[in-house]
């Protein structure tokens, strides 16, 4: 007889992430003028949306906490990012630092 035991990961979140968020730094991925908000929702849906001379970008996916203080960001197609995070001014500034290495990214809330 086989026995097979499912084991399931366990995600969590903080709720200091949801809502919508700015980007208030510069970093290689972004150009003068352009607009970065991405938001985090309770259910762990998260969007960015990217405004630039007229176009939109938008990339969604799932999010949640890994590893001891490290935010997993994960896009439809299953490619994922994570993040060394730290909040500050009451939750109001959240800086992202990527966990391999890279220059930091700053959001304000909205």
């Amino acid at each position: 007889m086989l026995i097979t035991v499912g084991l399931s990961g366990c995600n969590s979140r903080d709720n200091r992430f949801v809502g919508n968020w700015k980007l208030t730094s510069e970093s290689v991925f972004s150009f003068t003028n352009q607009t970065t908000t991405v938001t985090f929702n309770s259910d762990g849906y998260w969007l960015s949306v990217t405004e630039y001379e007229g176009s939109e970008i938008r990339i969604d996916g799932t999010w949640d906490l890994v590893e001891h203080e490290k935010l997993r960001i994960t896009s439809q197609n299953g490619a994922y990012s994570e993040y060394l995070y730290a909040f500050s001014n009451n939750n109001k500034n959240l800086t992202l630092n990527p966990s391999l290495g890279g220059d930091s990214i700053t959001y304000i809330k909205q």
